[in-house]
């Protein structure tokens, strides 16, 4: 639903947010509280009502958030540990084809740290910036070394070994790139979204028929209100989608593999 927004550095995302639901809170108090204050004046009846509203749908909202935010770190998390698991698996599968001769060793070593340079330098700045990657160019890598590997034929069983957990662990390589590419764009539904935006504007729209003698207060109390809440919804975008934005997760995995495993080679 806020797609859009990740292109955006994380602190104007944020101030958006802020802006954006202060602002709706103070407009709403500009135009309602004269209203309010012409039928009702200071009226502590009316004022303790409104109170017991605002305190119910704020209970309801702020478990129904915190569930959110729980959720979206948990979901954070996971795609994290997803990321490392494939860098794992791609330095497995570069352990693996040390088994081979050369030159199809040197090759398929060479291929792959072009191959993870290709991830870094290049997919993953595309993948945070527009949640898309060039599928094309990255499968073609990946497939001139799985034709390789198929049409290598071992001499001797140490070869055979090495043929056989080198095809095994490209193929779960590949399933575990499939899981990342899944994750791209896979986010909260939309209907989670509009629930929590109209509760919102439910608990924001609620301090408006306060009737509090300091206009000053009344502003200050309903700012409070908007900002705590454009506070968090910012903080379940920002974690939505663990592969875009700025805050996303990065290839720091491939970053230690290229250093420590195909560099030093």
């Amino acid at each position: 639903m806020f797609l859009w927004m990740y292109s955006l550095p994380t602190w104007l995302m944020a101030v958006l947010f802020i802006v954006g639901f202060v602002a709706f809170g103070w407009a709403g108090v500009f135009f309602v509280r004269p209203v309010v204050r012409r039928r009702l004046g200071q009226n502590a009846d009316h004022n303790e009502h409104v109170t017991f509203i605002v305190n119910v749908i704020g209970l309801f909202y702020g478990l129904l958030v915190g569930l959110v935010v729980v959720a979206a770190f948990q979901h954070y998390s996971d795609v994290q540990e997803k990321v490392s698991n494939e860098a794992t698996a791609l330095g497995v599968l570069y352990r693996d084809i040390a088994g081979l001769p050369d030159p199809l060793r040197s090759d398929l070593h060479a291929q792959l740290s072009d191959y993870n340079l290709y991830l870094i330098n290049e997919v993953w700045p595309i993948q945070q910036r527009t949640g898309d990657v060039p599928y094309r160019e990255v499968t073609a890598k990946v497939n001139a070394v799985q034709d390789k590997l198929v049409t290598f034929k071992p001499d001797g069983a140490a070869q055979t070994n090495s043929l056989y957990f080198s095809m095994q662990n490209l193929d779960e390589y590949i399933k575990l790139r499939r899981d990342r590419l899944y994750e791209i764009n896979n986010g909260l539904l939309d209907i989670l979204y509009y629930v929590l935006l109209f509760g919102a504007a439910l608990l924001i729209g609620a301090s408006w028929f306060l009737s509090l003698e300091s206009r000053g207060t009344h502003f200050a109390v309903t700012g409070i209100v908007a900002l705590s809440i454009g506070l968090f919804l910012f903080l379940i975008v920002a974690l939505d989608y663990p592969l875009r934005s700025s805050i996303s997760i990065g290839p720091r995995s491939f970053e230690v593999l290229q250093t420590t495993l195909i560099k030093p080679q």
